[in-house]
């Protein structure tokens, strides 16, 4: 958590800084965190399937367009969730894409694809029944698309559909560990969403 509460402040900075030499965009958006069905095996190969439920998404967005339609991009983005049996579940994003931005006029529709991190937090509970908290940090990459809508030269609205591949390590040796979970199968989210956008 604390390491996206460094991003949040210092990423508007990093962006702008980086990306003033050339045609340069930042947004902030909004939108929903659609969730994933999923199975962990917990200690002595317990099953168990959980359900991350859907979320509240916020984020930003800083892009570098270095040719006519081509930019690479910059995401920020998290959200405070749960499982369908009560847990929380944090999610926090932080990825590179390059992205492809079709025509030059008010439409332009755009297509992306991109590797980053992505930081999941939720509880685990000990022999004697504590919840702890811990934070996993695991490869993961996104594609999707959206379009925008430019009002002016310097401002536009944004909407994006992209999914995240979470890569999450299934080889976790849980055995006489409870304060372990041994994933089954990769994490698949979905982000719907909606921005604004302010060209420099």
């Amino acid at each position: 958590m604390k390491y996206f509460w460094f991003f949040v402040l210092i990423f508007p900075l990093l962006s702008f800084g980086f990306l003033r030499e050339g045609t340069s965009e930042f947004e902030f958006f909004a939108g929903s965190h659609l969730g994933d069905t999923f199975v962990v095996h917990r200690e002595n190969n317990f099953e168990e399937e959980k359900e991350l439920n859907d979320s509240f998404l916020l984020g930003m967005r800083g892009s570098y367009f270095f040719e006519e339609h081509f930019a690479i991009e910059f995401t920020l983005a998290g959200t405070q969730s749960d499982t369908t049996d009560g847990d929380n579940f944090d999610v926090y994003y932080y990825h590179g894409n390059l992205l492809f931005q079709f025509g030059e006029g008010a439409f332009s529709p755009f297509f992306t694809i991109g590797i980053g991190v992505t930081t999941l937090r939720y509880p685990k509970y000990d022999i004697y029944m504590e919840k702890h908290n811990i934070s996993d940090t695991e490869f993961s990459w996104n594609w999707g698309g959206g379009f925008k809508i430019y009002f002016t030269d310097n401002f536009a609205f944004r909407t994006d559909l992209r999914a995240y591949f979470i890569n999450l390590n299934k080889n976790n040796d849980c055995w006489n560990d409870n304060d372990c979970w041994r994933w089954e199968e990769d994490l698949v989210t979905t982000e719907i969403s909606f921005g604004f956008v302010f060209k420099f």
